[in-house]
């Protein structure tokens, strides 16, 4: 039931192959893949610039490294929340996962959210990776990150700390059950709010 799109199957696929499996065989598995690929990154560093095809589109190897940096990183919040273990909030990994949050934001607010065109929508995060972004919609409905200075005041205003973000985006909790303050044009920020699963 929480299986959102065609992705998130795939992604299940091996999730329930190793469900029935000790917790021990599991690592023991992690491990030894783990200490594979380190061998071979040692034995042939990849190319950073190297154009690599992936389940959502090309991009490079840069590109996807960021993206399985966010996954991990993702994950890794996911064992804290369930061990009741917060920590890891700041941090490289951290900045990784907020870089990739905010370039995903102009396609929420303007394809997922359909924000009107004319429309700017402020996202104000506090926490342990603190940030301001503000996506703009243009005449042809498309979104786009605005350089500072910002339009005063914005359509809508979402402001939530960036633990709350991090599960909001990753499609951790439903928005009813995330602390959130919205202001301005608050339907379409509660739009914003629903369209802000960005994972599988």
């Amino acid at each position: 039931p929480y299986l959102r799109n065609e992705l998130g199957r795939m992604v299940e696929v091996d999730v329930q192959a190793r469900r029935p499996l000790p917790p021990a065989d599991v690592l023991a598995e992690l491990r030894e893949v783990l200490a594979a690929r380190y061998a071979s990154l040692r034995e042939s560093a990849p190319d950073p610039d190297a154009p690599v095809v992936w389940i959502q589109g090309p991009t490079t190897m840069t590109g996807l490294m960021r993206l399985r940096v966010f996954d991990v990183w993702a994950h890794e919040q996911d064992i804290r929340r369930a061990a009741g273990q917060p920590g890891n909030l700041s941090g490289p990994a951290a900045e990784v996962a907020r870089e990739v949050i905010v370039a995903g934001l102009p396609k929420v607010v303007a394809k997922l959210a359909a924000a009107r065109a004319g429309s700017s929508v402020l996202i104000e995060c506090t926490g342990a990776t603190p940030f301001g972004a503000v996506v703009t919609v243009d005449a042809d409905r498309r979104g786009a990150l605005a350089p500072p200075p910002w339009p005063i005041p914005t359509t809508s205003t979402i402001e939530l700390d960036w633990a709350e973000l991090v599960r909001l985006a990753c499609g951790r909790c439903d928005p009813t059950d995330a602390t959130v303050t919205l202001s301005g044009d608050t339907e379409l920020g509660w739009r914003v709010l629903t369209q802000l699963a960005m994972t599988p």
